[in-house]
Protein backbone atom coordinates (compact mmCIF):
# COMPACT_ATOMS: atom_id res chain seq x y z
CA UNK A 1 0.00 0.00 0.00
CA UNK A 2 1.72 3.68 -1.11
CA UNK A 3 2.07 6.58 1.61
CA UNK A 4 0.19 9.17 0.70
CA UNK A 5 0.72 12.87 2.92
CA UNK A 6 -0.95 15.66 2.31
CA UNK A 7 -0.23 17.74 5.01
CA UNK A 8 2.85 18.85 6.88
CA UNK A 9 3.08 17.92 10.43
CA UNK A 10 5.48 19.99 12.60
CA UNK A 11 5.17 23.52 9.89
CA UNK A 12 3.18 25.09 7.24
CA UNK A 13 -0.41 24.40 8.74
CA UNK A 14 -2.24 25.91 12.30
CA UNK A 15 -2.11 23.97 15.81
CA UNK A 16 -4.93 24.10 17.59
CA UNK A 17 -5.08 24.23 20.94
CA UNK A 18 -6.20 20.38 21.11
CA UNK A 19 -2.54 19.80 19.30
CA UNK A 20 -1.04 21.72 21.42
CA UNK A 21 -2.45 20.18 24.73
CA UNK A 22 -1.26 16.53 22.99
CA UNK A 23 2.08 17.60 22.04
CA UNK A 24 2.33 19.11 25.87
CA UNK A 25 1.47 15.87 26.99
CA UNK A 26 3.15 13.19 25.19
CA UNK A 27 6.69 14.93 25.00
CA UNK A 28 6.95 15.09 28.40
CA UNK A 29 6.13 11.86 29.09
CA UNK A 30 7.79 10.13 26.43
CA UNK A 31 11.17 12.00 28.39
CA UNK A 32 10.44 10.72 31.77
CA UNK A 33 10.16 7.50 30.49
CA UNK A 34 13.10 7.65 28.35
CA UNK A 35 15.26 9.46 31.05
CA UNK A 36 13.19 7.97 34.39
CA UNK A 37 12.53 4.67 34.15
CA UNK A 38 16.27 3.57 33.83
CA UNK A 39 17.23 5.48 37.05
CA UNK A 40 13.49 4.45 38.82
CA UNK A 41 13.84 0.92 37.90
CA UNK A 42 13.21 -1.89 41.15
CA UNK A 43 11.58 -5.51 40.40
CA UNK A 44 8.52 -4.11 42.71
CA UNK A 45 7.94 -0.95 40.21
CA UNK A 46 8.69 -3.15 37.10
CA UNK A 47 6.24 -5.76 38.44
CA UNK A 48 3.22 -2.83 38.49
CA UNK A 49 3.88 -1.87 35.10
CA UNK A 50 3.21 -5.42 34.04
CA UNK A 51 0.35 -6.23 36.26
CA UNK A 52 -1.50 -2.87 35.20
CA UNK A 53 -0.92 -3.39 31.74
CA UNK A 54 -2.27 -6.85 31.88
CA UNK A 55 -5.40 -5.15 33.64
CA UNK A 56 -6.02 -1.96 31.75
CA UNK A 57 -4.72 -3.23 28.48
CA UNK A 58 -6.34 -7.13 28.63
CA UNK A 59 -9.67 -6.67 30.41
CA UNK A 60 -10.05 -2.82 29.97
CA UNK A 61 -9.37 -2.07 26.42
CA UNK A 62 -9.08 -5.88 25.02
CA UNK A 63 -12.07 -7.81 26.52
CA UNK A 64 -14.16 -4.72 27.41
CA UNK A 65 -13.66 -1.07 25.34
CA UNK A 66 -13.23 -3.54 22.03
CA UNK A 67 -15.00 -7.09 22.18
CA UNK A 68 -17.67 -5.65 24.42
CA UNK A 69 -18.71 -2.35 24.98
CA UNK A 70 -17.75 -1.54 20.91
CA UNK A 71 -18.62 -4.89 19.03
CA UNK A 72 -21.09 -6.11 21.70
CA UNK A 73 -19.79 -9.23 21.27
CA UNK A 74 -20.64 -11.20 24.65
CA UNK A 75 -22.92 -10.05 27.53
CA UNK A 76 -21.82 -9.95 31.20
CA UNK A 77 -23.63 -9.10 34.67
CA UNK A 78 -23.72 -4.93 34.91
CA UNK A 79 -21.42 -5.62 37.99
CA UNK A 80 -18.51 -6.74 36.17
CA UNK A 81 -18.91 -4.96 32.60
CA UNK A 82 -18.83 -1.95 34.92
CA UNK A 83 -15.14 -3.06 36.57
CA UNK A 84 -13.90 -4.18 32.92
CA UNK A 85 -14.92 -0.79 31.63
CA UNK A 86 -13.18 1.04 34.41
CA UNK A 87 -9.36 -0.82 33.89
CA UNK A 88 -10.40 0.74 30.55
CA UNK A 89 -10.87 4.15 31.92
CA UNK A 90 -7.52 3.36 34.02
CA UNK A 91 -5.87 2.72 30.48
CA UNK A 92 -5.68 6.73 29.86
CA UNK A 93 -7.07 6.40 26.31
CA UNK A 94 -10.63 8.08 26.79
CA UNK A 95 -13.44 6.97 27.75
CA UNK A 96 -15.54 4.24 26.96
CA UNK A 97 -18.23 5.99 24.61
CA UNK A 98 -16.00 8.24 22.82
CA UNK A 99 -13.29 5.02 22.93
CA UNK A 100 -16.19 3.05 21.18
CA UNK A 101 -17.46 5.68 18.60
CA UNK A 102 -14.15 6.23 17.26
CA UNK A 103 -13.28 2.34 16.80
CA UNK A 104 -16.80 1.81 14.81
CA UNK A 105 -16.26 4.91 12.86
CA UNK A 106 -12.62 3.26 12.17
CA UNK A 107 -14.27 0.21 11.02
CA UNK A 108 -16.84 2.17 8.99
CA UNK A 109 -14.61 3.94 7.03
CA UNK A 110 -11.50 2.00 6.96
CA UNK A 111 -8.84 3.10 4.57
CA UNK A 112 -10.76 5.96 3.30
CA UNK A 113 -10.95 9.42 3.64
CA UNK A 114 -12.82 9.50 6.22
CA UNK A 115 -10.48 7.03 8.79
CA UNK A 116 -8.97 9.62 11.32
CA UNK A 117 -5.87 7.36 11.43
CA UNK A 118 -5.78 5.48 8.02
CA UNK A 119 -2.76 3.79 6.87
CA UNK A 120 -2.78 5.41 3.25
CA UNK A 121 -1.54 8.74 5.21
CA UNK A 122 1.87 6.42 6.29
CA UNK A 123 3.01 4.85 9.49
CA UNK A 124 3.57 7.22 11.92
CA UNK A 125 -0.25 9.22 10.89
CA UNK A 126 -1.53 6.01 11.62
CA UNK A 127 -0.01 4.90 14.62
CA UNK A 128 -0.03 8.39 16.76
CA UNK A 129 0.40 11.25 14.00
CA UNK A 130 -3.56 11.40 13.84
CA UNK A 131 -3.63 12.79 17.43
CA UNK A 132 -1.52 16.16 16.33
CA UNK A 133 -3.87 17.44 14.05
CA UNK A 134 -7.07 18.05 15.11
CA UNK A 135 -8.04 19.77 12.12
CA UNK A 136 -7.69 17.46 9.73
CA UNK A 137 -9.06 14.13 12.02
CA UNK A 138 -12.63 16.50 11.80
CA UNK A 139 -12.82 17.07 8.72
CA UNK A 140 -13.04 13.56 8.36
CA UNK A 141 -14.89 12.44 11.12
CA UNK A 142 -16.83 15.18 12.31
CA UNK A 143 -19.18 14.68 15.49
CA UNK A 144 -20.18 11.09 14.83
CA UNK A 145 -16.98 10.27 15.17
CA UNK A 146 -14.99 12.66 17.27
CA UNK A 147 -17.77 13.05 19.77
CA UNK A 148 -16.05 13.93 22.65
CA UNK A 149 -18.99 16.27 24.17
CA UNK A 150 -22.08 14.88 22.08
CA UNK A 151 -24.26 12.34 23.28
CA UNK A 152 -26.87 12.82 20.80
CA UNK A 153 -25.82 11.03 17.98
CA UNK A 154 -25.51 6.72 17.46
CA UNK A 155 -25.76 6.17 21.01
CA UNK A 156 -24.10 3.12 21.77
CA UNK A 157 -26.04 0.20 23.26
CA UNK A 158 -24.10 0.41 26.96
CA UNK A 159 -24.73 4.09 27.41
CA UNK A 160 -28.74 3.33 26.72
CA UNK A 161 -28.34 0.72 29.27
CA UNK A 162 -26.59 2.65 31.52
CA UNK A 163 -26.80 5.87 31.16
CA UNK A 164 -25.89 6.92 35.00
CA UNK A 165 -22.70 4.79 35.18
CA UNK A 166 -21.29 5.79 31.48
CA UNK A 167 -22.04 9.81 32.21
CA UNK A 168 -20.25 9.81 35.54
CA UNK A 169 -17.25 8.52 33.49
CA UNK A 170 -17.55 11.05 31.35
CA UNK A 171 -17.87 13.95 33.50
CA UNK A 172 -15.15 12.54 35.70
CA UNK A 173 -12.78 10.68 33.45
CA UNK A 174 -9.39 13.04 34.47
CA UNK A 175 -9.94 12.54 38.20
CA UNK A 176 -9.34 9.10 37.43
CA UNK A 177 -6.37 9.20 35.74
CA UNK A 178 -4.80 12.09 38.47
CA UNK A 179 -6.50 9.69 41.40
CA UNK A 180 -4.30 6.44 40.06
CA UNK A 181 -1.15 8.73 39.79
CA UNK A 182 -1.57 9.84 43.13
CA UNK A 183 -2.38 6.65 44.62
CA UNK A 184 0.36 4.85 42.84
CA UNK A 185 2.68 7.68 43.88
CA UNK A 186 1.26 6.96 47.76
CA UNK A 187 2.07 3.10 47.71
CA UNK A 188 5.70 2.93 45.91
CA UNK A 189 7.16 6.97 45.35
CA UNK A 190 8.66 7.80 42.30
CA UNK A 191 9.24 4.26 40.83
CA UNK A 192 5.73 3.27 40.82
CA UNK A 193 5.10 6.65 39.25
CA UNK A 194 7.09 6.43 36.51
CA UNK A 195 6.49 2.48 36.18
CA UNK A 196 3.25 2.13 37.27
CA UNK A 197 1.78 5.28 35.25
CA UNK A 198 4.25 6.81 32.87
CA UNK A 199 5.88 3.80 31.14
CA UNK A 200 2.21 1.67 31.73
CA UNK A 201 0.37 4.31 30.43
CA UNK A 202 2.43 5.19 27.12
CA UNK A 203 3.41 1.13 26.54
CA UNK A 204 -0.01 0.09 26.68
CA UNK A 205 -1.18 3.37 24.16
CA UNK A 206 1.29 2.24 22.05
CA UNK A 207 0.24 -1.24 22.07
CA UNK A 208 -3.19 -0.02 21.03
CA UNK A 209 -1.95 2.26 17.90
CA UNK A 210 0.37 -0.64 16.75
CA UNK A 211 -3.76 -2.34 15.37
CA UNK A 212 -3.92 0.99 13.70
CA UNK A 213 -1.01 1.09 11.98
CA UNK A 214 1.50 -1.89 11.95
CA UNK A 215 -1.39 -4.85 11.52
CA UNK A 216 -2.60 -2.55 8.56
CA UNK A 217 0.81 -2.73 6.84
CA UNK A 218 2.64 -5.97 7.83
CA UNK A 219 1.04 -9.55 8.05
CA UNK A 220 -1.20 -11.71 5.94
CA UNK A 221 -4.89 -11.42 4.70
CA UNK A 222 -6.84 -14.79 5.02
CA UNK A 223 -10.74 -13.11 4.40
CA UNK A 224 -11.84 -10.47 2.44
CA UNK A 225 -12.66 -7.28 3.91
CA UNK A 226 -11.80 -4.99 0.87
CA UNK A 227 -9.37 -3.55 3.21
CA UNK A 228 -5.98 -3.49 4.48
CA UNK A 229 -6.09 -5.38 7.80
CA UNK A 230 -3.78 -7.79 8.33
CA UNK A 231 -3.35 -10.97 10.53
CA UNK A 232 0.07 -10.08 12.86
CA UNK A 233 1.31 -13.27 15.33
CA UNK A 234 3.75 -10.70 16.83
CA UNK A 235 1.32 -7.57 17.76
CA UNK A 236 -1.43 -10.60 18.51
CA UNK A 237 1.40 -11.83 21.65
CA UNK A 238 1.43 -8.36 22.55
CA UNK A 239 -2.00 -6.80 22.51
CA UNK A 240 -3.98 -10.13 23.78
CA UNK A 241 -5.37 -11.18 20.61
CA UNK A 242 -5.74 -8.45 18.88
CA UNK A 243 -3.72 -8.85 16.41
CA UNK A 244 -5.71 -11.21 14.17
CA UNK A 245 -7.11 -7.85 12.59
CA UNK A 246 -8.03 -9.35 9.35
CA UNK A 247 -9.97 -11.97 11.27
CA UNK A 248 -11.82 -9.46 13.18
CA UNK A 249 -12.26 -6.96 10.25
CA UNK A 250 -14.04 -9.81 8.56
CA UNK A 251 -16.03 -10.51 11.46
CA UNK A 252 -16.32 -7.46 13.73
CA UNK A 253 -18.97 -9.37 16.05
CA UNK A 254 -16.79 -12.07 16.99
CA UNK A 255 -15.26 -12.43 20.72
CA UNK A 256 -12.80 -14.84 19.08
CA UNK A 257 -10.20 -13.17 17.28
CA UNK A 258 -7.70 -16.34 16.80
CA UNK A 259 -9.99 -18.24 14.44
CA UNK A 260 -7.35 -21.10 14.66
CA UNK A 261 -5.98 -23.58 17.42
CA UNK A 262 -2.50 -21.58 17.08
CA UNK A 263 -3.80 -18.19 16.95
CA UNK A 264 -2.70 -17.07 20.64
CA UNK A 265 -5.95 -14.79 21.84
CA UNK A 266 -5.92 -14.41 25.29
CA UNK A 267 -8.74 -12.56 25.53
CA UNK A 268 -11.07 -14.99 24.19
CA UNK A 269 -9.61 -17.67 26.46
CA UNK A 270 -10.82 -15.34 29.05
CA UNK A 271 -14.01 -14.97 27.76
CA UNK A 272 -14.56 -18.14 27.11
CA UNK A 273 -13.73 -19.01 31.56
CA UNK A 274 -16.35 -16.29 32.36
CA UNK A 275 -19.01 -18.32 30.01
CA UNK A 276 -17.83 -21.71 31.65
CA UNK A 277 -18.86 -20.01 35.13
CA UNK A 278 -21.65 -18.38 34.28
CA UNK A 279 -20.20 -14.65 34.18
CA UNK A 280 -20.62 -14.42 30.52
CA UNK A 281 -23.21 -14.67 27.90
CA UNK A 282 -24.06 -14.23 24.62
CA UNK A 283 -20.81 -15.23 23.29
CA UNK A 284 -20.71 -14.71 19.70
CA UNK A 285 -18.11 -16.09 16.88
CA UNK A 286 -18.62 -16.62 13.06
CA UNK A 287 -20.14 -19.97 12.07
CA UNK A 288 -17.67 -22.09 9.38
CA UNK A 289 -19.75 -21.76 6.54
CA UNK A 290 -19.55 -17.73 6.97
CA UNK A 291 -15.73 -18.51 7.82
CA UNK A 292 -15.97 -20.58 4.68
CA UNK A 293 -17.72 -17.73 2.65
CA UNK A 294 -15.49 -14.92 3.23
CA UNK A 295 -12.22 -17.07 3.13
CA UNK A 296 -9.41 -15.66 0.47
CA UNK A 297 -8.43 -18.41 -2.42
CA UNK A 298 -4.54 -19.25 -1.16
CA UNK A 299 -2.12 -17.30 -2.89
CA UNK A 300 -0.56 -19.29 -6.19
Amino acid sequence: MKARRRRPYLFGRDWTATDIGYATFFVPMHLIALVAAPLTATPAAVQCCVGLYLLTGGLGLSMSYHRQLSHKSFRCPKWLEYFFAYCGVLAFEGDPVEWAKNHNWHHRYTDTELDRHTPVDGFWHSHMGWLFDEQLSLSRVGPLGNIKQDNTNSIPWFYKESPGFYQWIRETYMYHQLGQAVVLFTIGGVPFLVWGFVVRVLVTMHMTWLVNSAVHIWGNQEYKTNDSSRNNWLVALLVFGDGWHNNHHAFEYSARHGLKWWQVDVSWYLIKALEAVGLAWDVKEPSKEAMKNKRLAPAS
